[in-house]
C-alpha cells in the first residue's frame, strides 16, 4: 500500500490499516496517554472491527494487573501479551468489549525507541493490536512488530521535529536581522544535528521497509515528481537511483483499469485522493 504521510495522525492511521489489511489483524489502535488527575489513554487512530465507541480508558500509574495491558505496557515501558483474554479476570481497558468482539488475545507495545547515545523516546502511548484465536502470536511475531513500534517512535518524533524546526527557524530569523553572530550555529551542533537527521531518516527508511510503504512528493505546476523514497522504487519495480522516475513512466506502471481515474485526481492536483 502506497501512502503519503501528510502528518502524525496520517502516519499513524496509516499504519493501523496496514496492519489490518496486510497483517491479517482483526483491530489495531494507537493511544496517547493523558496526564490528567485521572490518567487516561485516549485511541487517536484505529482500523478494523470494534471498539468504535471506545474513546477514552483509565488507567493506572500502579502495579495493578487487573486494569489491563495498557496500563502494564505504558508503567514498565515494556510489551504486554496476552495470550488469552479471557483468562484476565476483571480486564477493563477495553477487554470485557473485546471478548464481546470476538477477540481472543492481544499485545500492547509501548511506542518508546532507544536511539543508543540518544535519549530514549518515549511517546507516551501504546500500540495494541488484537487477534481472534487465543494464543494467536508468537514471539517472532512479536519482535517484528516491536520494532515497528519503536520505527513508529522516530518517525512521529521526527514529524514532529519538524514542525517544531519551522518555528524556531523564523524566531531566529528575526533575531538575525538585529544581531546575526548570536544567531550562527555552533559547528559541534549543526554536526550532532546533522547526525540526528540521518539517524531519523534511517528509522524512517526502516518503518517504511518494514510496513511495505512508500511516501513521494509530486508538483501539480510542473508535473514533476520532485521526491521518490528507497521504498517507493521497490513497491513500484523500479530499480533504485538517485532521482525519482519521471512522471509519464510511474503512470504507466499504473494497472490500465485505473489509469483514467488517476488522470483525473492528478489533473485535479490531489494525487491523495488516489
Amino acid at each position: 500500500m502506497l501512502f503519503q504521510a501528510r502528518g502524525e495522525q496520517d502516519l499513524l492511521q496509516s499504519i493501523c490499516q496496514i496492519l489490518v489489511e496486510t497483517a491479517e489483524l482483526p483491530l489495531a489502535w494507537v493511544g496517547y496517554c493523558e496526564e490528567n488527575s485521572e490518567p487516561a489513554v485516549r485511541l487517536v487512530a484505529r482500523a478494523g472491527e470494534g471498539l468504535e465507541s471506545l474513546e477514552r480508558f483509565k488507567i493506572s500509574g500502579k502495579a495493578e494487573p487487573a486494569l489491563g495491558p495498557v496500563s502494564e505496557a505504558i508503567r514498565t515501558g515494556r510489551r504486554c501479551w496476552i495470550e488469552d483474554i479471557r483468562a484476565v479476570p476483571n480486564c477493563s481497558e477495553g477487554g470485557n468489549e473485546a471478548v464481546a468482539l470476538g477477540y481472543r488475545s492481544c499485545v500492547v507495545l509501548p511506542l518508546i525507541a532507544d536511539c543508543g547515545s540518544q535519549p530514549v523516546l518515549d511517546l507516551r502511548g501504546v500500540l495494541a493490536l488484537y487477534a481472534g484465536e487465543h494464543d494467536s502470536f508468537d514471539r517472532i511475531e512479536i519482535e517484528l512488530y516491536a520494532d515497528l513500534a519503536s520505527y513508529l517512535t522516530c518517525a512521529v518524533t521526527r514529524l514532529r521535529s519538524h514542525l517544531a524546526d519551522e518555528v524556531i527557524y523564523g524566531v531566529k530569523a528575526l533575531r538575525t536581522r538585529e544581531d546575526r553572530k548570536r544567531a550562527e550555529l555552533d559547528v559541534s551542533q549543526r554536526k550532532r544535528a546533522e547526525d540526528a537527521l540521518r539517524e531519523s531518516e534511517f528509522y524512517l527508511a526502516e518503518a517504511q521497509r518494514l510496513s511495505h510503504t512508500g511516501s513521494w512528493a509530486w508538483a501539480p505546476g510542473t508535473g514533476e515528481i520532485r521526491y521518490w523514497s528507497e521504498e517507493c522504487f521497490r513497491l513500484w519495480g523500479f530499480e533504485p537511483d538517485e532521482r525519482p522516475p519521471p512522471f509519464e513512466t510511474f503512470f504507466q506502471r499504473i494497472h490500465p483499469d485505473d489509469q483514467p481515474r488517476a488522470a483525473e485526481v492528478f489533473d485535479a492536483g490531489n494525487p491523495g485522493a488516489l
